[in-house]
This record gives C-alpha cells, sequence and structure tokens, in this order.
C-alpha cells in the first residue's frame, strides 16, 4: 500500500515541481532522457520545499502541523485508494520516526528523501511491490476512466480533489501533461508514466 502512495506522491511532484519551480528547466535533463535514455539516467532534481509542503498540507486537513491516521485515510479516500486501518496504521508507523503516532513535516521530508535514493528500493522490496503491479495501482489514481491514458481532465481532477489550485487551471494541467507525453498525443500512458519513474523521480524503486 505504501509503495503505491509513494509512487503517486512522486509523479505529483514531478508534475507540481515544473510549475512551482522559478526555473522551468531544471526538470529538462531527466525528461529529455525519457525519449533517449542514457546509459545512466541522470539524478532526479531536488524536491522544492514550497512544493513538499504544499503536498503535505493537502494531508494536513487542520493544519495543525501533523497528518493524523483520520487525516491520512481521508487523503487516501480522495485519491480513490481505500486503505483499512491496518493499512493507514502501517503506513504511518513506516513514516513515524519519533513514534508520536503522527507525521510531521520533517518526517514527511525524510520520506522523500528516502525515496529519492537512499531507501527506496528496500521500502518497495519490504512491501512486497512487484514493481510494475504498484506502479499500475498508482498510474490507475490518474486514470479515472482507467482506459489506459492519463487526460487533461483526470489530472485535474486528482489535483482539485487534493486541493491543488492548479486542478482548475486547464493551461497548468496542459504544460505538466506535456512534460511526460513522449508521443505528443496530449496524454499520458502508462509506458511514459513507467519511464518517467524509471529514468526520472523514481529510477531508484525499480530493477532496470
Amino acid at each position: 500500500m505504501i509503495a503505491v502512495v509513494l509512487y503517486f506522491l512522486l509523479f505529483l511532484l514531478g508534475l507540481l515541481y515544473t510549475l512551482l519551480s522559478p526555473t522551468k528547466n531544471l526538470l529538462s535533463p531527466w525528461l529529455n532522457s525519457l525519449k533517449d535514455p542514457p546509459a545512466s539516467p541522470p539524478p532526479p532534481p531536488p524536491a522544492p520545499i514550497g512544493g513538499l509542503r504544499g503536498v503535505f498540507a493537502t494531508f494536513d486537513k487542520n493544519k495543525d502541523g501533523f497528518i493524523t491516521k483520520q487525516e491520512l485515510r481521508e487523503s487516501l479516500h480522495n485519491m480513490g485508494i481505500l486503505a483499512g486501518e491496518k493499512d493507514v496504521e502501517d503506513m504511518v508507523d513506516k513514516v513515524d520516526f519519533n513514534g508520536d503516532g503522527l507525521i510531521d513535516f520533517d518526517e514527511f521530508c525524510k520520506l522523500y528523501e528516502s525515496m529519492d535514493g537512499s531507501g527506496g528500493g528496500e521500502s518497495a522490496a519490504a512491501e512486497g511491490g512487484d514493481g510494475d503491479g504498484d506502479l499500475r495501482d498508482a498510474f490507475d489514481v490518474f486514470d479515472g476512466n482507467k482506459d489506459g491514458r492519463i487526460t487533461v481532465e483526470e489530472l485535474g481532477m486528482v489535483l482539485s480533489s487534493l486541493g491543488f489550485s492548479e486542478g482548475s487551471k486547464i493551461e497548468d494541467c496542459k504544460e505538466m501533461i506535456r512534460k511526460v507525453d513522449v508521443d505528443g498525443d496530449g496524454m499520458v500512458d502508462f509506458e511514459e508514466f513507467k519511464k518517467m519513474m524509471r529514468h526520472g523521480l523514481g529510477r531508484t524503486f525499480l530493477p532496470i
């Protein structure tokens, strides 16, 4: 379960970074590598703190600086992920480094850092994830009608459901799609999604 959420957040952060960063070109080296991947994929860019805070805030419903189990469950529901009580408890336990039963922003940042290269593969393996299976589940969160493609409208709906104003801005959604749309059809299919995760932000999760 946590691997699916991690993939979802990686993809979401990668897309939002193109809009939140004052210099959008920071993503271009590894995004361009999707069309002609080099032998050694370029490292992903550092996550913008503003971007992480924005994602964190979507989970922190009452804005008290902590994500509770109830807030996490509600956010997962908004994402279309049905998680039981034990699933939520396990997810919090894996992130709750200080043992207070909550997720604070520092712990959230450490989670991203572990995904970004130092522990992502181990986390996915520990979850028993099968690689493409977890990726497919994360992809399906965005692919509302399950036709195998993420459209501008579907991306906007997910962003809006999580409270991101970019979801209601069609041009922003188009720009984010363009950054991943290798074949130029105006949508993101699973292969494009998978290539982004393998060669970009999520490459350390998956064996190549």
